[in-house]
């Protein structure tokens, strides 16, 4: 009994050393084959950069040996590397990967990412069109900008205004209308930062068939012709839809001519307080002598945020601080609450004091800042500021422009001025 269980026991030990032994060897194995296939994608991509011209080398020899790589069984392996480092390039390495895809008959596996089950494959492919260029590819951009996946659409879009800008904005202008809002933002983007005319003028066309909307509104500005613009502009401010007048208000501020200023008083009536509102701000960024009335007449607005953005306006105008100041003690207190406000915003965050060291604007700023200090509830402000403002130049200037007081305690004062 005794023998035979010690002949099992070693039959079984046996059976262990060689699960063990095989176990080892194969991982070296799996490893040694990862290390061949690692040494060679490297190879490989070194070869490509070379082919490109990215880096220094014989071009032919190494095409030469991406063409046998790609004619054997390293396909796969060829294509994934052209891929990778062909969708970084932009378009002025255009003809040479044209040339090496050519050259290296890629070009219908290319084409065939399209087809891939992988929504990255097919935005890699599309990225290729792109590249390549040439009107025989549109046709398979077009079922590009279909797809199911939002990634390989917009991809698609931007392939398509590279290789045919002439229809291309027509078509992607068309594509905001039905879009997922993200989807369309980005769409918009694409456009916005291709400076071709074809933009504009597809652009203008959907506003002359009658497409309306927030995001079309925004790339007005952008790729219209101001002249042209402002009308469409105005246009969407006489809209019944708020959302599409707020739109066309803020993009306004973009153009700074008379018909604007004039346009924008007309809305500074809109039954939307956001309209509203934004007519304020437009108006300060274009500050002229005609905005001020506008803008103190906005402060009696029945709405805060008008209140608000009307008294951040005039801070931000040549002596707009000035006036300002003047309307506290005088104003109804909600008008007071909105110009206090402001000011606190303007002396932390508003400009006001780095224009102090602006040899440009340093005498508005220091008559600002001391009407400012003749002020008991401004004081303690400007106070903080000369203690904790980051610019010792600043500091200076301002230690003798604000009396002495204490520093300041209110928490509300220390956090404004941006005490650590």
């Amino acid at each position: 009994m005794l023998t035979a269980t010690l002949i099992v026991l070693g039959c079984l030990t046996v059976v262990l050393a060689g699960l063990v032994t095989l176990t080892t060897a194969g991982r070296a194995l799996r490893e040694r084959a990862s290390r061949r296939v690692a040494d060679r994608r490297t190879h490989l991509r070194a070869q490509a950069v070379v082919a490109l011209g990215l880096r220094r080398g014989d071009t032919t020899a190494a095409t030469a040996a991406l063409r046998a790589a790609a004619r054997g069984r390293h396909r796969q392996e060829v294509l994934d590397i052209f891929t990778s480092i062909a969708t970084t390039l932009g378009a002025e390495h255009r003809e040479t990967v044209t040339d090496l895809s050519t050259a290296l008959e890629l070009t219908d596996h290319l084409l065939a990412g399209l087809h891939h089950s992988e929504p990255a494959r097919r935005v890699a492919a599309v990225e290729i069109i792109g590249l390549l260029g040439g009107a025989d590819h549109t046709p398979a951009l077009h079922q590009a900008m279909r797809d199911g996946d939002q990634r390989v659409r917009v991809a698609a879009a931007r392939a398509y205004l590279v290789t045919a800008p002439a229809t291309a904005a027509t078509a992607i202008v068309r594509m905001l209308t039905h879009e997922e809002p993200h989807v369309a933002g980005e769409l918009a983007e694409v456009l916005r930062s291709h400076h071709g005319p074809q933009v504009g003028q597809a652009v203008t066309r959907a506003w002359t068939r009658g497409t309306r909307s927030p995001l079309l509104v925004s790339l007005v500005t952008h790729t219209v012709d101001p002249s042209t613009a402002l009308g469409m502009l105005v246009d969407a401010t006489r809209s019944p839809d708020p959302a599409l007048r707020r739109a066309g208000v803020s993009a306004m501020a973009g153009i700074p001519t008379e018909l604007t200023l004039t346009a924008l008083a007309d809305v500074t009536g809109d039954p939307d307080p956001g309209v509203r509102a934004l007519a304020a701000t437009a108006l300060g960024v274009m500050a002229g002598p005609t905005t001020i009335p506008l803008l103190i007449a906005a402060l009696d607005d029945a709405s805060w945020a008008v209140r608000h953005r009307a008294a951040a306006a005039l801070a931000s105008i040549p002596d707009g601080t000035v006036i300002l100041t003047s309307l506290l003690g005088q104003a109804t207190p909600f008008v007071t609450t909105a110009v206090t406000t402001a000011l606190h915003e303007h002396v932390a965050t508003g400009g006001l004091l780095s224009a102090l060291v602006d040899p440009v604007h340093t005498d508005r700023a220091r008559r600002a800042v001391r009407v400012l200090a003749d002020r008991p509830e401004m004081v303690p402000v400007l106070h903080a500021a000369a203690v904790r403002h980051p610019d010792p130049a600043v500091r200076a200037a301002l230690s003798g422009l604000v009396p002495a007081l204490p520093a300041p305690t209110d928490p509300s004062v220390v956090e404004l001025v941006g005490a650590r």
